[in-house]
C-alpha cells in the first residue's frame, strides 16, 4: 500500500497538477469568502449590505448621467450630449461587424463625428445631475484661474480622429497640431453672434476680445513650435548621436538635466570596437604572424573599418 501511494506523484492526482492548482484556487477562494461572510456576525452582514448598496448607487448614478434627460412633461430630450455619445458607441459596435476594412473605417469615423460634439457639449455642462440632490458643474471643474480647458479636450479628440484614424501619420503630427486646433475651437464662439434670425459670423468688436484672440492663438502657436523643436531635436540626436557628448551649456534651448552623465562620443565607440577586433585577431598569434599582419596593415584597416561600421547602430552620422 505504501509503495502504491509513493508511486503516485502530485501531478497524477487530479487538481494537484501545476496547471490545475491556480484553477482550484480561483474556484475555492470565492466559495471560502462566501462561507466566511455567511458565518460572520450581523455587523459583517451590514457592512456587506452597505458595500452592495454603494455599488448599486454608483451604478445607478452612472446610468442616470448617461441617460438622455427629460423635460417637464416627462418626455425624453433627444437633443443632448448623452444621445450623441450613445450613437457613437453604437457606431463603433456596428463597425466591428463588417469584414471589409473600408466599411469598418467609414462606420468608425461616423462614431467619431458623433463623439467629438458629444464630449464638447459635455464639458460645457453646468448643471449635471449625478444624484437626486447633487449637481456637478463640469465647466467650472475644468476652469483654472479663469481659463477653461474644455476646448483642448475637444481638440485632442479631433487630432486623434484626424491624424490617428483618417490619415496614417506619426503621432508627432497630431501633437504639433493639437494646440492651434484647440485654440480655433476655443475662439470660434467669439466670431459667432447670436441673433433672432440665427447665428451670424462676425469679427470681435470689443478690443478685449480681439486681444484674447491674439494672445490665445499666438501662445498656442508657440507651444506648437516647442513641440516641433522637441521632435526635431530627437531626430537630430537619433541621426547624429555624437551631439549628446557635446557641451550644451551655452545652448539657448537645450538643457541637460544631469550634466555629469555625458555619454562617450561616437569616435570613442569606434576606437573601442576597432581595438576589440584587433585584439581578437592577434591574441595567441606568433610574432611572425603579427609581423605579416602589420605588413598588410592598410588592407587590414579597411576590413576593420567596414566591420566596425556594420556593427554601429544605423544613423546618418555613420557616413562621416
Amino acid at each position: 500500500m505504501n509503495s502504491i501511494l509513493g508511486a503516485i506523484t502530485p501531478a497524477q492526482i487530479p487538481g494537484l497538477g501545476a496547471l490545475q492548482i491556480p484553477v482550484w484556487l480561483i474556484v475555492l477562494v470565492p466559495i471560502a469568502l462566501l462561507i466566511f461572510l455567511a458565518t460572520t456576525s450581523l455587523l459583517t452582514l451590514d457592512v456587506a449590505k452597505t458595500i452592495v448598496s454603494t455599488i448599486r448607487d454608483v451604478f445607478s448614478a452612472i446610468v442616470k448621467v448617461l441617460s438622455p434627460p427629460k423635460d417637464k412633461l416627462g418626455k425624453v430630450k433627444w437633443d443632448s450630449w448623452q444621445t450623441l455619445i450613445w450613437i457613437s458607441a453604437y457606431s463603433w459596435f456596428v463597425s466591428m461587424m463588417p469584414q471589409e476594412p473600408v466599411i469598418q473605417s467609414f462606420i468608425a469615423s461616423v462614431g467619431w463625428l458623433f463623439l467629438i460634439p458629444g464630449v464638447h457639449w459635455f464639458v460645457h455642462e453646468e448643471k449635471l445631475k449625478v444624484f437626486s440632490n447633487l449637481e456637478v458643474n463640469v465647466k467650472k471643474g475644468l476652469t483654472f484661474n479663469n481659463f477653461f480647458f474644455g476646448p483642448w479636450i475637444t481638440g485632442a479628440l479631433v487630432c486623434i480622429f484626424l491624424f490617428g484614424g483618417l490619415v496614417d501619420s506619426p503621432s508627432s503630427v497630431g501633437l504639433i497640431c493639437w494646440p492651434p486646433i484647440s485654440a480655433v475651437i476655443a475662439l470660434a464662439p467669439k466670431f459667432i453672434k447670436a441673433s433672432p434670425a440665427g447665428p451670424k459670423y462676425t469679427l470681435p468688436e470689443k478690443p478685449s476680445d480681439r486681444q484674447d484672440v491674439a494672445i490665445v492663438m499666438l501662445s498656442n502657436l508657440i507651444l506648437s513650435c516647442w513641440f516641433q523643436l522637441y521632435f526635431s531635436t530627437q531626430n537630430w540626436i537619433q541621426n547624429y548621436p555624437s551631439m549628446l557628448s557635446s557641451d550644451l551649456s551655452r545652448s539657448s534651448f537645450l538643457v541637460k538635466l544631469n550634466a555629469k552623465d555625458r555619454p562617450s562620443s561616437r569616435g570613442v565607440m569606434i576606437l573601442n570596437e576597432a581595438g576589440d577586433i584587433v585584439t581578437n585577431e592577434l591574441t595567441g598569434q606568433s610574432w611572425s604572424m603579427v609581423e605579416r599582419w602589420l605588413l598588410d596593415v592598410d588592407q587590414q584597416m579597411k576590413l576593420i573599418q567596414s566591420t566596425v561600421v556594420d556593427q554601429l547602430p544605423a544613423a546618418e552620422e555613420n557616413a562621416f
